[in-house]
Protein backbone atom coordinates (compact mmCIF):
# COMPACT_ATOMS: atom_id res chain seq x y z
CA UNK A 1 0.00 0.00 0.00
CA UNK A 2 1.48 3.36 -0.97
CA UNK A 3 1.35 6.49 1.13
CA UNK A 4 0.39 9.83 -0.33
CA UNK A 5 2.70 12.40 1.24
CA UNK A 6 2.95 16.17 1.00
CA UNK A 7 6.00 17.51 2.81
CA UNK A 8 6.46 21.11 3.89
CA UNK A 9 9.76 22.42 5.27
CA UNK A 10 10.41 25.45 7.43
CA UNK A 11 10.27 24.99 11.15
CA UNK A 12 7.41 22.61 10.42
CA UNK A 13 7.53 19.42 8.42
CA UNK A 14 3.84 18.61 7.93
CA UNK A 15 2.87 15.34 6.26
CA UNK A 16 -0.67 14.34 5.39
CA UNK A 17 -0.97 10.61 5.09
CA UNK A 18 -3.90 8.54 3.87
CA UNK A 19 -2.88 5.18 5.22
CA UNK A 20 -0.84 3.57 7.99
CA UNK A 21 1.19 0.42 8.40
CA UNK A 22 -0.79 -2.33 10.06
CA UNK A 23 0.61 -3.82 13.25
CA UNK A 24 0.38 -7.50 14.09
CA UNK A 25 -0.49 -7.50 17.78
CA UNK A 26 0.22 -11.23 17.93
CA UNK A 27 3.88 -10.89 16.97
CA UNK A 28 4.82 -12.44 20.33
CA UNK A 29 2.75 -15.55 19.60
CA UNK A 30 3.71 -18.52 17.49
CA UNK A 31 1.09 -18.07 14.77
CA UNK A 32 1.25 -21.74 13.76
CA UNK A 33 0.53 -23.01 17.25
CA UNK A 34 -2.19 -20.43 17.90
CA UNK A 35 -3.88 -20.54 14.50
CA UNK A 36 -7.12 -21.75 16.13
CA UNK A 37 -7.48 -18.48 18.05
CA UNK A 38 -9.70 -16.13 16.06
CA UNK A 39 -9.98 -12.56 17.31
CA UNK A 40 -13.42 -11.11 16.50
CA UNK A 41 -11.92 -7.68 15.74
CA UNK A 42 -8.82 -8.34 13.64
CA UNK A 43 -7.17 -4.99 14.38
CA UNK A 44 -7.66 -5.20 18.16
CA UNK A 45 -5.82 -7.30 20.74
CA UNK A 46 -4.83 -7.18 24.40
CA UNK A 47 -1.51 -5.30 24.84
CA UNK A 48 1.65 -7.14 25.83
CA UNK A 49 4.02 -6.04 28.59
CA UNK A 50 7.68 -6.86 27.98
CA UNK A 51 10.34 -7.46 30.65
CA UNK A 52 14.03 -8.33 30.51
CA UNK A 53 15.34 -10.99 32.90
CA UNK A 54 18.92 -12.00 33.57
CA UNK A 55 18.74 -15.74 32.91
CA UNK A 56 21.49 -16.67 35.37
CA UNK A 57 20.39 -14.52 38.32
CA UNK A 58 16.63 -14.44 37.77
CA UNK A 59 14.50 -11.63 39.14
CA UNK A 60 11.00 -10.34 39.84
CA UNK A 61 8.81 -8.35 37.46
CA UNK A 62 5.63 -6.44 38.32
CA UNK A 63 2.85 -5.92 35.78
CA UNK A 64 0.82 -2.73 35.61
CA UNK A 65 -2.15 -4.58 37.19
CA UNK A 66 -0.13 -5.47 40.29
CA UNK A 67 0.38 -9.10 39.25
CA UNK A 68 3.99 -10.25 39.50
CA UNK A 69 6.26 -13.08 38.39
CA UNK A 70 9.29 -14.46 40.25
CA UNK A 71 12.07 -16.02 38.19
CA UNK A 72 14.55 -18.02 40.28
CA UNK A 73 18.13 -18.34 39.02
CA UNK A 74 18.50 -20.47 35.88
CA UNK A 75 14.79 -20.45 34.98
CA UNK A 76 15.35 -20.76 31.23
CA UNK A 77 16.65 -23.52 28.97
CA UNK A 78 16.97 -23.88 25.22
CA UNK A 79 15.26 -26.52 23.08
CA UNK A 80 17.98 -29.01 24.02
CA UNK A 81 17.51 -28.46 27.76
CA UNK A 82 20.75 -26.50 28.19
CA UNK A 83 20.77 -23.47 30.51
CA UNK A 84 20.39 -20.04 28.92
CA UNK A 85 22.83 -17.23 29.68
CA UNK A 86 22.32 -13.51 29.14
CA UNK A 87 19.10 -11.50 28.99
CA UNK A 88 15.76 -13.11 28.16
CA UNK A 89 12.75 -11.14 26.95
CA UNK A 90 9.53 -12.11 28.70
CA UNK A 91 6.20 -11.17 27.10
CA UNK A 92 3.22 -11.11 29.44
CA UNK A 93 -0.42 -10.11 29.23
CA UNK A 94 -3.54 -10.65 31.34
CA UNK A 95 -7.20 -11.17 30.53
CA UNK A 96 -8.97 -9.64 33.51
CA UNK A 97 -12.58 -9.12 32.46
CA UNK A 98 -15.12 -10.26 29.83
CA UNK A 99 -13.96 -7.48 27.47
CA UNK A 100 -10.42 -8.89 27.50
CA UNK A 101 -11.77 -12.40 26.96
CA UNK A 102 -13.86 -11.24 23.99
CA UNK A 103 -11.02 -9.28 22.36
CA UNK A 104 -8.53 -12.13 22.71
CA UNK A 105 -10.60 -14.61 20.70
CA UNK A 106 -9.40 -17.38 23.02
CA UNK A 107 -12.02 -20.05 23.54
CA UNK A 108 -13.67 -20.08 26.95
CA UNK A 109 -15.45 -23.36 26.31
CA UNK A 110 -14.47 -26.56 28.09
CA UNK A 111 -15.22 -30.05 26.81
CA UNK A 112 -15.56 -32.85 29.33
CA UNK A 113 -17.39 -36.19 29.31
CA UNK A 114 -18.87 -35.38 25.92
CA UNK A 115 -20.44 -32.10 27.09
CA UNK A 116 -19.48 -28.50 26.40
CA UNK A 117 -19.40 -25.90 29.19
CA UNK A 118 -18.49 -22.22 29.52
CA UNK A 119 -15.82 -20.99 31.93
CA UNK A 120 -16.08 -18.38 34.66
CA UNK A 121 -12.57 -16.97 35.01
CA UNK A 122 -10.89 -15.74 38.18
CA UNK A 123 -7.48 -15.05 36.59
CA UNK A 124 -6.00 -15.67 33.15
CA UNK A 125 -2.72 -14.82 31.46
CA UNK A 126 -0.34 -15.56 28.63
CA UNK A 127 3.42 -15.66 29.09
CA UNK A 128 6.17 -16.44 26.56
CA UNK A 129 9.92 -15.90 26.47
CA UNK A 130 12.57 -15.45 23.79
CA UNK A 131 16.25 -14.68 23.48
CA UNK A 132 16.79 -12.70 20.33
CA UNK A 133 14.26 -14.27 17.99
CA UNK A 134 14.65 -17.78 19.44
CA UNK A 135 12.03 -19.32 21.71
CA UNK A 136 13.24 -20.41 25.16
CA UNK A 137 11.64 -22.81 27.63
CA UNK A 138 10.99 -23.27 31.34
CA UNK A 139 13.66 -25.12 33.28
CA UNK A 140 11.71 -27.89 35.08
CA UNK A 141 14.29 -27.82 37.90
CA UNK A 142 13.83 -24.07 38.54
CA UNK A 143 10.28 -23.05 37.65
CA UNK A 144 9.04 -19.43 37.83
CA UNK A 145 6.08 -18.65 40.05
CA UNK A 146 3.32 -16.35 38.85
CA UNK A 147 1.00 -14.35 41.09
CA UNK A 148 -2.13 -13.11 39.29
CA UNK A 149 -4.18 -10.48 41.05
CA UNK A 150 -7.81 -11.53 41.45
CA UNK A 151 -11.15 -10.50 42.91
CA UNK A 152 -12.31 -14.10 43.23
CA UNK A 153 -10.81 -16.43 45.83
CA UNK A 154 -13.29 -19.29 45.36
CA UNK A 155 -11.35 -22.49 46.06
CA UNK A 156 -13.49 -24.46 43.59
CA UNK A 157 -11.64 -22.82 40.69
CA UNK A 158 -9.16 -25.09 38.93
CA UNK A 159 -6.04 -24.32 36.90
CA UNK A 160 -6.02 -25.01 33.14
CA UNK A 161 -3.42 -24.81 30.38
CA UNK A 162 -4.35 -24.18 26.74
CA UNK A 163 -2.99 -27.17 24.82
CA UNK A 164 -2.09 -25.94 21.32
CA UNK A 165 -1.91 -29.46 19.88
CA UNK A 166 -5.29 -30.64 21.11
CA UNK A 167 -6.58 -27.05 20.80
CA UNK A 168 -8.43 -27.20 24.10
CA UNK A 169 -8.06 -26.47 27.81
CA UNK A 170 -6.34 -29.16 29.87
CA UNK A 171 -6.76 -29.28 33.68
CA UNK A 172 -3.44 -29.24 35.55
CA UNK A 173 -4.46 -28.81 39.19
CA UNK A 174 -5.26 -25.75 41.26
CA UNK A 175 -3.76 -22.37 42.01
CA UNK A 176 -2.97 -21.30 45.58
CA UNK A 177 -4.63 -18.29 47.18
CA UNK A 178 -2.03 -15.79 48.33
CA UNK A 179 -3.07 -12.73 50.35
CA UNK A 180 -0.81 -9.73 50.87
CA UNK A 181 -1.41 -7.07 53.50
CA UNK A 182 -1.30 -3.68 51.75
CA UNK A 183 0.34 -2.14 54.83
CA UNK A 184 3.43 -4.14 54.00
CA UNK A 185 3.59 -2.34 50.66
CA UNK A 186 2.38 1.17 51.45
CA UNK A 187 3.63 3.52 54.19
CA UNK A 188 1.36 4.73 56.93
CA UNK A 189 -0.01 8.23 56.50
CA UNK A 190 1.43 10.91 58.72
CA UNK A 191 -0.99 13.54 59.91
CA UNK A 192 1.62 16.26 59.57
CA UNK A 193 1.36 18.15 56.31
CA UNK A 194 3.93 17.00 53.76
CA UNK A 195 4.14 18.30 50.24
CA UNK A 196 3.20 15.63 47.70
CA UNK A 197 4.17 15.72 44.03
CA UNK A 198 0.97 15.09 42.08
CA UNK A 199 2.44 16.06 38.72
CA UNK A 200 2.17 12.51 37.38
CA UNK A 201 -1.50 11.66 37.20
CA UNK A 202 -2.30 8.29 35.67
CA UNK A 203 -5.51 9.57 34.12
CA UNK A 204 -3.59 12.22 32.16
CA UNK A 205 -1.53 9.72 30.17
CA UNK A 206 -3.60 8.35 27.27
CA UNK A 207 -3.26 4.76 26.13
CA UNK A 208 -1.61 4.83 22.67
CA UNK A 209 -3.87 4.23 19.67
CA UNK A 210 -2.84 2.54 16.45
CA UNK A 211 -3.29 4.65 13.32
CA UNK A 212 -6.32 3.87 11.18
CA UNK A 213 -5.18 3.15 7.60
CA UNK A 214 -8.42 4.63 6.28
CA UNK A 215 -8.01 8.02 7.94
CA UNK A 216 -5.75 10.97 6.88
CA UNK A 217 -2.81 11.60 9.19
CA UNK A 218 -0.79 14.72 9.98
CA UNK A 219 2.87 14.37 10.94
CA UNK A 220 4.50 17.38 12.59
CA UNK A 221 8.29 17.40 12.96
CA UNK A 222 9.93 20.53 14.35
CA UNK A 223 12.89 21.28 16.68
CA UNK A 224 10.49 22.40 19.39
CA UNK A 225 6.75 22.09 19.94
CA UNK A 226 4.59 22.91 22.89
CA UNK A 227 3.14 19.42 23.26
CA UNK A 228 0.54 18.86 25.93
CA UNK A 229 2.26 17.20 28.95
CA UNK A 230 0.48 13.86 28.63
CA UNK A 231 2.06 13.22 25.22
CA UNK A 232 5.57 14.30 26.14
CA UNK A 233 6.73 10.76 27.01
CA UNK A 234 5.93 9.42 23.52
CA UNK A 235 8.02 9.61 20.35
CA UNK A 236 6.92 10.00 16.73
CA UNK A 237 3.37 10.96 17.63
CA UNK A 238 1.20 11.63 14.59
CA UNK A 239 -2.27 13.12 14.47
CA UNK A 240 -5.22 11.43 12.81
CA UNK A 241 -8.04 13.61 11.52
CA UNK A 242 -11.11 12.86 13.61
CA UNK A 243 -14.22 11.64 11.70
CA UNK A 244 -16.14 14.59 13.14
CA UNK A 245 -13.78 17.04 11.38
CA UNK A 246 -15.56 18.31 8.24
CA UNK A 247 -13.15 21.07 7.16
CA UNK A 248 -10.07 18.98 6.46
CA UNK A 249 -8.21 20.12 3.33
CA UNK A 250 -5.17 18.07 2.17
CA UNK A 251 -3.93 21.10 0.20
CA UNK A 252 -2.99 22.74 3.48
CA UNK A 253 0.03 20.47 3.34
CA UNK A 254 1.43 22.61 0.52
CA UNK A 255 1.74 25.63 2.82
CA UNK A 256 4.85 26.55 4.79
CA UNK A 257 3.25 27.38 8.13
CA UNK A 258 4.98 29.64 10.67
CA UNK A 259 3.66 28.05 13.88
CA UNK A 260 1.95 24.92 15.12
CA UNK A 261 0.16 24.44 18.41
CA UNK A 262 -1.65 21.54 20.04
CA UNK A 263 -4.58 22.12 22.40
CA UNK A 264 -6.60 19.65 24.45
CA UNK A 265 -10.38 19.60 24.01
CA UNK A 266 -13.08 18.60 26.51
CA UNK A 267 -13.31 15.13 24.94
CA UNK A 268 -10.96 12.32 25.97
CA UNK A 269 -8.01 11.85 23.61
CA UNK A 270 -9.31 14.52 21.22
CA UNK A 271 -7.18 17.58 20.45
CA UNK A 272 -7.04 20.60 18.17
CA UNK A 273 -3.91 21.09 16.08
CA UNK A 274 -3.61 24.73 15.03
CA UNK A 275 -1.45 26.02 12.17
CA UNK A 276 -0.69 29.72 11.72
CA UNK A 277 0.68 31.70 8.75
CA UNK A 278 0.52 35.45 9.22
CA UNK A 279 -3.13 36.25 9.90
CA UNK A 280 -4.37 32.90 8.58
CA UNK A 281 -5.21 30.22 11.12
CA UNK A 282 -6.26 26.63 10.33
CA UNK A 283 -7.27 24.11 12.99
CA UNK A 284 -8.30 20.46 12.84
CA UNK A 285 -9.75 18.09 15.39
CA UNK A 286 -7.30 15.21 15.73
CA UNK A 287 -6.33 12.32 17.97
CA UNK A 288 -2.74 11.19 18.62
CA UNK A 289 -1.86 7.93 16.89
CA UNK A 290 1.18 5.79 16.16
CA UNK A 291 2.20 3.80 13.09
CA UNK A 292 4.02 0.50 12.70
CA UNK A 293 6.84 -0.05 15.18
CA UNK A 294 6.15 3.39 16.69
CA UNK A 295 2.89 1.98 18.06
CA UNK A 296 4.67 -0.93 19.74
CA UNK A 297 7.27 1.42 21.22
CA UNK A 298 4.58 3.85 22.43
CA UNK A 299 2.60 1.01 24.02
CA UNK A 300 5.69 -0.27 25.82
CA UNK A 301 6.46 3.27 27.01
CA UNK A 302 2.90 3.64 28.27
CA UNK A 303 2.99 0.34 30.19
CA UNK A 304 6.40 1.17 31.68
CA UNK A 305 5.06 4.53 32.86
CA UNK A 306 2.04 2.85 34.47
CA UNK A 307 4.34 0.47 36.32
CA UNK A 308 6.59 3.35 37.38
CA UNK A 309 3.63 5.26 38.77
CA UNK A 310 2.36 2.20 40.65
CA UNK A 311 5.81 1.61 42.12
CA UNK A 312 6.04 5.24 43.24
CA UNK A 313 2.79 4.78 45.11
CA UNK A 314 4.44 1.94 47.03
CA UNK A 315 7.57 3.87 47.91
CA UNK A 316 8.17 5.35 51.34
CA UNK A 317 6.48 8.72 50.98
CA UNK A 318 4.00 10.54 53.18
CA UNK A 319 0.75 11.96 51.96
CA UNK A 320 -0.89 15.10 53.22
CA UNK A 321 -4.44 14.14 54.18
CA UNK A 322 -6.98 15.53 56.62
CA UNK A 323 -6.87 13.90 60.06
CA UNK A 324 -10.31 12.43 59.44
CA UNK A 325 -8.98 10.43 56.46
CA UNK A 326 -5.60 9.41 57.79
CA UNK A 327 -6.88 6.61 60.03
CA UNK A 328 -9.01 5.26 57.19
CA UNK A 329 -6.00 5.17 54.87
CA UNK A 330 -4.00 3.25 57.47
CA UNK A 331 -6.70 0.60 57.90
CA UNK A 332 -5.84 -2.95 56.90
CA UNK A 333 -6.61 -3.97 53.32
CA UNK A 334 -5.53 -7.05 51.44
CA UNK A 335 -4.62 -7.86 47.85
CA UNK A 336 -5.47 -11.38 46.74
CA UNK A 337 -3.43 -13.34 44.21
CA UNK A 338 -3.75 -16.71 42.55
CA UNK A 339 -0.31 -18.29 42.57
CA UNK A 340 1.06 -21.24 40.60
CA UNK A 341 4.33 -22.41 39.07
CA UNK A 342 4.86 -22.38 35.32
CA UNK A 343 5.25 -25.83 33.82
CA UNK A 344 5.78 -24.34 30.38
CA UNK A 345 5.18 -21.03 28.65
CA UNK A 346 1.74 -20.42 27.16
CA UNK A 347 -1.79 -19.51 28.26
CA UNK A 348 -3.08 -20.31 31.75
CA UNK A 349 -6.56 -19.91 33.21
CA UNK A 350 -7.99 -20.18 36.73
CA UNK A 351 -11.57 -21.25 36.04
CA UNK A 352 -14.73 -22.95 37.15
CA UNK A 353 -17.59 -24.18 35.01
CA UNK A 354 -20.20 -21.43 34.78
CA UNK A 355 -23.29 -22.30 36.77
CA UNK A 356 -26.58 -20.62 37.59
CA UNK A 357 -30.10 -20.18 36.24
CA UNK A 358 -30.34 -19.74 32.48
CA UNK A 359 -33.17 -18.94 30.12
CA UNK A 360 -32.94 -20.51 26.66
CA UNK A 361 -34.46 -18.47 23.84
CA UNK A 362 -34.41 -18.09 20.08
CA UNK A 363 -32.94 -14.65 19.49
CA UNK A 364 -34.06 -12.31 16.70
CA UNK A 365 -31.72 -9.41 15.93
CA UNK A 366 -32.68 -6.12 14.28
CA UNK A 367 -30.88 -2.81 13.78
CA UNK A 368 -32.03 0.59 14.99
CA UNK A 369 -34.35 0.81 11.96
CA UNK A 370 -35.86 -2.58 12.78
CA UNK A 371 -34.22 -4.20 9.75
CA UNK A 372 -33.20 -7.84 10.32
CA UNK A 373 -29.62 -8.76 11.17
CA UNK A 374 -28.10 -12.18 10.63
CA UNK A 375 -25.23 -13.31 12.84
CA UNK A 376 -23.39 -16.61 12.70
CA UNK A 377 -22.55 -16.28 16.38
CA UNK A 378 -22.96 -13.85 19.26
CA UNK A 379 -21.14 -13.41 22.56
CA UNK A 380 -22.68 -12.68 25.93
CA UNK A 381 -20.31 -10.90 28.31
CA UNK A 382 -21.38 -11.76 31.84
CA UNK A 383 -19.96 -9.04 34.09
CA UNK A 384 -21.09 -10.60 37.36
CA UNK A 385 -19.38 -13.92 36.65
CA UNK A 386 -16.41 -12.69 34.58
CA UNK A 387 -17.35 -14.86 31.64
CA UNK A 388 -17.59 -14.69 27.86
CA UNK A 389 -20.00 -17.19 26.34
CA UNK A 390 -20.29 -17.76 22.60
CA UNK A 391 -23.68 -18.85 21.31
CA UNK A 392 -25.56 -19.84 18.21
CA UNK A 393 -28.22 -17.09 17.90
CA UNK A 394 -30.95 -19.73 17.65
CA UNK A 395 -30.01 -21.10 21.06
CA UNK A 396 -29.15 -18.17 23.29
CA UNK A 397 -28.84 -18.85 27.04
CA UNK A 398 -29.37 -15.78 29.22
CA UNK A 399 -28.25 -15.67 32.85
CA UNK A 400 -31.19 -14.64 34.99
CA UNK A 401 -30.65 -11.61 37.20
CA UNK A 402 -27.07 -10.86 36.17
CA UNK A 403 -25.42 -7.94 34.34
CA UNK A 404 -24.52 -8.87 30.80
CA UNK A 405 -23.67 -7.22 27.50
CA UNK A 406 -24.26 -8.63 24.03
CA UNK A 407 -21.79 -8.30 21.13
CA UNK A 408 -21.62 -9.61 17.57
CA UNK A 409 -19.32 -8.89 14.65
CA UNK A 410 -20.64 -9.05 11.10
CA UNK A 411 -18.29 -8.22 8.21
CA UNK A 412 -15.96 -6.17 10.45
CA UNK A 413 -18.89 -4.16 11.85
CA UNK A 414 -19.57 -4.31 15.58
CA UNK A 415 -23.13 -4.62 16.87
CA UNK A 416 -23.75 -4.46 20.58
CA UNK A 417 -26.03 -3.93 23.57
CA UNK A 418 -24.77 -2.37 26.80
CA UNK A 419 -25.81 -3.98 30.10
CA UNK A 420 -28.52 -1.33 30.46
CA UNK A 421 -29.70 -1.96 26.90
CA UNK A 422 -29.85 -5.66 27.64
CA UNK A 423 -31.84 -5.05 30.81
CA UNK A 424 -34.23 -2.71 28.99
CA UNK A 425 -35.01 -5.45 26.46
CA UNK A 426 -37.27 -6.86 29.22
CA UNK A 427 -37.29 -10.47 28.17
CA UNK A 428 -40.44 -12.33 29.13
CA UNK A 429 -39.28 -15.32 31.15
CA UNK A 430 -42.19 -17.37 29.87
CA UNK A 431 -41.37 -16.67 26.19
CA UNK A 432 -39.25 -18.84 23.92
CA UNK A 433 -38.25 -15.97 21.61
CA UNK A 434 -36.92 -12.45 22.07
CA UNK A 435 -36.00 -9.54 19.78
CA UNK A 436 -32.81 -7.56 20.39
CA UNK A 437 -32.50 -4.10 18.86
CA UNK A 438 -28.76 -3.83 18.28
CA UNK A 439 -26.64 -0.70 18.23
CA UNK A 440 -23.99 -0.36 15.53
CA UNK A 441 -20.52 1.09 15.83
CA UNK A 442 -19.13 2.74 12.71
CA UNK A 443 -15.36 3.01 12.55
CA UNK A 444 -12.32 1.13 13.80
CA UNK A 445 -11.92 0.35 17.48
CA UNK A 446 -8.30 1.20 18.19
CA UNK A 447 -7.92 0.12 21.83
CA UNK A 448 -9.62 -2.01 24.53
CA UNK A 449 -10.49 1.15 26.48
CA UNK A 450 -12.58 2.43 23.56
CA UNK A 451 -14.56 -0.82 23.54
CA UNK A 452 -15.09 -0.58 27.29
CA UNK A 453 -16.39 2.96 26.96
CA UNK A 454 -18.64 1.89 24.10
CA UNK A 455 -20.17 -0.91 26.15
CA UNK A 456 -20.32 1.35 29.22
CA UNK A 457 -18.34 -1.16 31.27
Amino acid sequence: MQKNEIIVFLFINMIFLSCAEKVNHLSHINEKNYSFINRPIASLDIPVQTFNIDAINGGKVIASSGSYIKFPPNSFVDKNGDLIKGNVKVNFREFQDPIDLFISGITMQYDTLGSNFAFESSAMCEINATQGSVEVFVNPLSTPSIHLITNNEDTKHNLYFLDTVQQKWVPIGKSKIDKVNIQQLKPKVKKASVKVDLSENVTEIPEPIKANPKRPIISVTIPYVDFVPELAIFKNTKFEIDPSETNYNPKDGDIEWDKVKLEKTDSDNLYKIIFTLGSRIVSYKVKPVYEGKDYEVALETYLDKMIEIEEKKLQNQSWSLPDSLASEYNSVSVKTYRMFNLLKFGIYNCDFILQGKFKEINAIFVDQNHLPLNFKSVDILNLDRNAKIGYNPQNLRISIGQRQALVAVNKDTLYYLTPDDFLNTKIDLSATEATFKMKRYIGEIESPSILRNLLEI
